[in-house]
């Protein structure tokens, strides 16, 4: 670092530096994110040939017909979810505490007056990687909880028309 001001590495530019390199690995995140809920209605269209909106309409058919098993298992489903990000983001957030706290210099030379901030920011941050981490495990069961209805809807369990899940 020289004495000349334009020398030396200032905020601004580590910001603008920020922005340059990792807003773009954000909007192309968010781009997968959103192609793989559009693919959740695909379902229907790639087992049955339907267009986009008749796939759409008929996920929701099959899933009003079993209505009461599909909104238990949708309750239960979001209902873990939404334990195992608590879970992850208090342990999470009980460690980021924990080392931004020390006062010793055991984890980082960094010796702060307030402890809250930076803790708040890694609460914030982990809360919103798994939420978008979980959006996948939902999908998923969203995914198999259609093929369910529909082969529930479509099958009796008998000897003739077994459920397609057993076979």
């Amino acid at each position: 670092i020289s004495a000349r001001t334009g020398d030396h590495p200032t905020v601004w530019k580590f910001c603008m530096r920020n922005c340059r390199y990792h807003l773009g690995t954000l909007a192309c995140g968010s781009l997968v994110l959103s192609l793989c809920h559009i693919s959740h209605w695909n379902i229907f269209t790639s087992l049955y040939g339907n267009s986009f909106l008749e796939g759409k309409k008929r996920t929701y058919s099959v899933y009003s017909k079993n209505s009461k098993k599909t909104l238990d298992l949708l309750r239960v489903t979001k209902l873990l979810l939404l334990a195992a990000k608590v879970f992850i983001v208090g342990v999470v957030a009980g460690a980021a505490f924990l080392i931004v706290s020390t006062q010793d210099g055991r984890f980082l030379e960094i010796h702060l007056n307030y402890h809250i901030g930076p803790t708040l920011i890694v609460i914030m941050g982990s809360y919103a990687i798994t939420s978008g981490i979980f959006s996948f495990y939902s999908l998923a069961v969203n995914t198999v909880l259609v093929g369910f209805s529909e082969d529930v809807s479509k099958q009796d369990g008998n000897e003739e028309k077994t459920y397609f899940m057993n076979s």
